[in-house]
């Protein structure tokens, strides 16, 4: 008889201890949902910090004529934003280029612009930003996209946060991103309409 009820506390003991660990896993699996959520929420800011932006430019002739009455003519994109709370900005583009590149080249840069999220961002405007001339054939395997790279500078000046007064604010571009030569290959100009698409990542 005491072995019996021996036994049966030893039992109870036990399904106390089961309780126990059963309990101390469901507490860590809550814990590990949560970190789960926060790097999943991560994951998808870093994929919505990373999104490009599409600019469509069309009546690019008469775009060219108008930048050989005056060379110093650029032309801007609408205004776009980096994410939900992200930075604003501009592409801007030169058609008949910048510098040693004038009259040879088109010159693509980017504008940053005051935000409405700017006192919650990170500063200075530290991101790789890539420019992608799309070439328009119909089959993407084809496709010889015109693709430029370039790393803004912490020490740049331009890339502090903009000012109560600050309009916008062009940023380092890339001179010679594409000879007007070549700009006549391909189909990088269909129906007078480009494409370009700028990219802002978080540099690795």
């Amino acid at each position: 008889m005491k072995a019996l009820q021996w036994r049966q506390e030893e039992l109870e003991q036990e399904k106390l201890a089961l309780q126990m660990q059963v309990q101390e896993l469901r507490a860590g699996k809550v814990v590990l949902d949560a970190k789960m959520a926060v790097q999943e929420k991560e994951a998808s800011e870093l994929k919505r910090e990373s999104s490009g932006f599409v600019w469509k430019i069309s009546g690019f002739t008469e775009v060219l004529q108008q930048a050989m009455k005056d060379d110093n003519v650029k032309i801007y994109s609408s205004p776009f934003s980096t994410g939900p709370h992200g930075y604003k900005l501009i592409v801007g583009m030169k058609p008949l280029g910048d510098r040693t590149a004038k009259n040879r080249y088109i010159t693509v840069f980017l504008c940053l612009m005051k935000g409405n999220y700017d006192a919650i961002l990170a500063w200075p405007f530290h991101r790789k930003i890539t420019f992608t001339l799309i070439d328009q054939q119909d089959d993407p395997t084809k496709r010889k996209n015109v693709v430029c790279s370039l790393l803004t500078s912490t020490s740049d000046s331009c890339c502090a946060r903009p000012g109560p007064t600050t309009c916008v604010t062009e940023l380092p571009g890339i001179a010679r991103f594409l000879s007007h030569k070549n700009l006549k290959t391909n189909r990088y100009i269909v129906d007078d309409t480009l494409f370009l698409q700028v990219e802002t990542d978080i540099p690795h």
